[in-house]
C-alpha cells in the first residue's frame, strides 16, 4: 500500500523509524474498509505527532493533512468541529483526509469525554455509515486523536501502540544509514556504535539509562543529519572522539 520511497530519504528520515506496530495497525484498519478511521494516540508530543502524521501519509498514500482541530469546550463544540469535517467530504473523491484532533483530559479516568463522544458520531453520521469499500473509488476520512493516557474512548477509535525505542532500533537505524552513504564516505563499522551512543545519550530519560524519549531522540537524529549533510567532516570527527572516549559534543 505503501508508495515507494527512494532509499536514501527513507533511511535518514525520522518519519520512516522503526514504529513498525503502529505501521501495521495502520495497514490492519485499512484493509476494514471502514470510514472514518479513527486512531488515538497517548503519546502527544508534537515532534512525535508530526512524525506520526507523515507516517500515515507514507502508508496511505494520496493523503492530505488538514489544519490541525481541537475538541476543548474553550474552543470549539463537537458541532461546529464536526462541521469542519463534514466541509472535507467533496474531497474524498479525489484524496484521502488527514486531520489531527485534541481531546481535553476526562473528570474521570477512564471515561469518554462528552464532547469526543458527540463528535464522533457526528462525523461517522455525516458519512452516512457507508462503508469505503461500498463506495469506491471514494478515498478514506482518517481521524488522528491526541488524547491523555487516561481516556476512555468511543467504539471505532482505536489504540495506537505508544513509540517505544531501545538501542538496538537506534543501532539499526544508524547501521542502515551508514550503509546507504557507504558509496560517498568510508564509515568505520564501528561508528554505528559511536553514533548509537551519541544518540542514545542526548535522548536518555536520565544519564546513563537504556529509557529513551522519542522526543529527545527526534531531535537528536534530526540534528544529526543536518550535521552530517552540511559538514560530514565534522560529524566524522564527532564520531571518532566517542571512538576514543570523548564525551559527545551537545
Amino acid at each position: 500500500m505503501a508508495p515507494s520511497v527512494p532509499r536514501r530519504v527513507q533511511r535518514a528520515s525520522t518519519v520512516y523509524f522503526d514504529l513498525a506496530d503502529v505501521e501495521r495497525e495502520l495497514t490492519q484498519a485499512w484493509d476494514s474498509g471502514r470510514s472514518p478511521i479513527g486512531f488515538a494516540t497517548r503519546y502527544a508530543d508534537p515532534s512525535y505527532l508530526n512524525v506520526l502524521r507523515e507516517r500515515i501519509r507514507y502508508v496511505y498514500p494520496n493523503t492530505e493533512i488538514k489544519l490541525e482541530l481541537s475538541l476543548s469546550e474553550h474552543l470549539t463544540t463537537p458541532e461546529h468541529g464536526a462541521s469542519e469535517i463534514a466541509a472535507y467530504h467533496g474531497e474524498l473523491d479525489a484524496v484521502n483526509v488527514l486531520c489531527l484532533v485534541q481531546v481535553d483530559r476526562p473528570p474521570r479516568q477512564g471515561d469518554v469525554p462528552a464532547a469526543l463522544q458527540r463528535f464522533w458520531q457526528l462525523v461517522c453520521d455525516g458519512l452516512g455509515g457507508i462503508s469505503a469499500l461500498q463506495i469506491r473509488p471514494r478515498r478514506r476520512l482518517i481521524l488522528l486523536f491526541a488524547v491523555h493516557p487516561e481516556v476512555g474512548l468511543p467504539d471505532g477509535i482505536q489504540h495506537l501502540p505508544d513509540p517505544i525505542f531501545t538501542r538496538y532500533d537506534v543501532w539499526k537505524w544508524a547501521a542502515a544509514v551508514m550503509d546507504e552513504l557507504g558509496d560517498h564516505h568510508e564509515w568505520p563499522r564501528e561508528f554505528r556504535d559511536s553514533w548509537r551512543d551519541h544518540l542514545c545519550a542526548k535522548a536518555a530519560h536520565t544519564p546513563g539509562s537504556d529509557r529513551l524519549d522519542p522526543r529527545r531522540l527526534y531531535l537528536a537524529m534530526k540534528d544529526s543529519i543536518r550535521l552530517l549533510g552540511a559538514d560530514p567532516d565534522a560529524f566524522r570527527r564527532t564520531l571518532e572522539g566517542i571512538v576514543h572516549g570523548e564525551p559527545p559534543h551537545h
